[in-house]
């Protein structure tokens, strides 16, 4: 049996597809599946209105904080995947020091975290955190910088997680 084969514009358009698989991967650091696309949206979405809110009342918007973003979304991963939901992980670690596990060197001077679950989508956990009188103080405070994490699944179906820092 003659083996499969592309030609013409069929094998062009093979060709531009595998080139843009491709460039994903070296772009994103792997392949992202559509679980992990939507976990992104949700992650923008939750920091855009975060940064919205700050805008309402006078405030600078956050920047993305790497580290942050890093701790945020391995927080709401391990919240799901170990079933807990609380400021401290199973291996006694707090939000300074899950930052400092994704970079020792940075030197913030300042770093709080909202976490939230079983909210139905971003907004409504944004929202949730400006109803909430600490959590707001969060949202509202003298930060620079915000990760944010999301993952889907477990007990509480969809977990939250806000860091903050200040150099």
């Amino acid at each position: 049996m003659p083996e499969a084969t592309l030609s013409g514009p069929r094998r062009a358009l093979g060709a531009s597809l595998i080139a843009l698989l491709i460039g994903t991967y070296v772009f994103l650091g792997g392949f992202v599946d559509l679980a992990s696309a939507g976990m992104l949206r949700v992650e923008k979405r939750l920091f855009r209105c975060t940064n919205s809110a700050r805008k309402a009342h006078g405030l600078r918007p956050l920047k993305r904080g790497r580290a942050l973003h890093s701790a945020a979304r391995y927080h709401a991963h391990n919240m799901r995947d170990e079933d807990f939901f609380d400021h401290t992980d199973p291996e006694g670690r707090g939000p300074w020091e899950r930052v400092h596990l994704f970079h020792p060197d940075l030197k913030y001077t300042g770093i709080a975290e909202n976490i939230a679950a079983g909210f139905s989508s971003a907004k409504s956990t944004c929202q949730g955190f400006m109803d909430s009188p600490g959590h707001r103080e969060n949202v509202l405070g003298p930060y620079g910088y915000l990760g944010v994490g999301f993952a889907r699944g477990g007990r509480w179906h969809t977990y939250f997680v806000e860091d903050f820092g200040r150099l």
